[in-house]
């Protein structure tokens, strides 16, 4: 036992392993260093994305695990090194086994995101050239419908999705609808607490009817972090150049 190995008595070693955690940085207090230190140093989107995703990796399968490993390894910093950072630090030695840096890197920098089709027909949200080169997820509509010219309507999708604590999802237009033939969309904000369909609210600014059809893609999805706010209210706010400038302060 490894009490026994550094001569401590049972009680003894869990009161200091008690300490250690103790004396670990708590997730705000984390998350506060990481908006500081961003203010000075950039990181690069994965390594960013890595960090956010661990911490909650981190956190919900291994809670007694300190999460130093946020503290370190910033800057510029290849993949490798991050990720075997990531594999030193926020997984415990018992669990890594013959991980490699490329096991890691798709474990905390690909998210999983669990989605229900509600409807057999439903078609899931998909990359038209993959997440390496696309950030959105293209939506499709579960059955036919027709925009008329002014009018709204919610197209639905056949899916619902939960999302991870701390992210949302957005729905946006396709820019191809929107010029070729005035079909837009609300932009749409999917909360991590909501677990109903995903409908696409759409509009036609057109002149004449627009046919959707069974499966055509209608929209784009993202799933973007987002950061807590919590108010502090007082009396006075830092100046600023601009200061209360409105509408066209900038000029035309």
């Amino acid at each position: 036992m490894r009490a026994a190995r550094e001569g401590l008595s049972l009680s003894d070693y869990l009161l200091r392993q008690m300490e250690q955690v103790a004396e670990q940085p708590t997730m705000q207090e984390l998350a506060e260093r990481r908006r500081k230190y961003l203010r000075t140093r950039s990181l690069t989107v994965a390594a960013l994305n890595g960090l956010n995703r661990a911490a909650r990796v981190s956190e919900r399968f291994y809670p007694q695990t300190p999460m130093t490993f946020c503290l370190a390894g910033w800057g510029h910093i290849s993949g490798d090194i991050f990720c075997s950072n990531l594999l030193s630090r926020s997984v415990p030695e018992r669990h890594r086994g013959n991980l490699s840096t490329a096991a890691v890197a798709h474990w905390f920098l690909n998210m999983k995101v669990r989605i229900k089709k509600l409807h057999p027909d439903a078609i899931l949200p998909s990359y038209a050239h993959g997440p390496e080169e696309d950030a959105a997820m293209d939506l499709r509509a579960l059955e036919r419908a027709v925009l008329s010219p002014g009018g709204a309507q919610a197209v639905p999708t056949g899916i619902a999705i939960e999302l991870p604590r701390g992210h949302e999802a957005q729905v946006r237009p396709r820019s191809g609808l929107a010029l070729k033939h005035s079909i837009t969309v609300n932009f749409g904000t999917i909360d991590p607490g909501y677990r109903g369909e995903i409908r696409v609210v759409m509009f036609n600014l057109g002149r004449a009817d627009y046919v959707i059809e069974k499966g055509d893609r209608i929209a784009q999805l993202i799933v973007a972090p987002y950061d807590a706010v919590e108010w502090e209210e007082g009396d006075d706010l830092a100046d600023s150049a601009r200061g209360a400038g409105g509408f066209g302060s900038s000029g035309r």
